[in-house]
């Protein structure tokens, strides 16, 4: 890649920012406590989902521990954690789709 194609790339990507940032608007106080309550939600998913296949895995792989599952049941256990994470994420969907909508 030659050097004026980097520089007209470069200057193409400044002009568009600019364009985004003289066009956007500050949001409305509604809007911005919605986009925050969604962001700490998801943020709070996330963390959730993290300490649970984490505990997970310590617990069923130690052996030492009283914790440690034979195989087929440390399958069927992560099976029924992933099943409860994503009914609880379906009824997220479900129970949050009215927000950002009009009243």
């Amino acid at each position: 890649m030659a050097v004026g194609d980097l520089g007209k790339k470069l200057r193409g990507l400044l002009k568009d920012v600019a364009w985004i940032l003289r066009r956007a608007r500050k949001p409305d106080r509604e809007s911005y406590v919605t986009i925050v309550k969604l962001s700490l939600l998801i943020v709070f998913i996330l963390g959730a989902y993290s300490l649970i296949f984490s505990f997970l895995g310590y617990a069923l792989t130690s052996r030492p521990s009283l914790l440690a599952v034979p195989y087929p049941e440390n399958v069927i256990i992560i099976a029924t954690v992933v099943i409860l994470i994503v009914a609880a994420l379906v009824y997220l969907l479900i129970s949050t789709r009215g927000i950002g909508r009009g009243r």
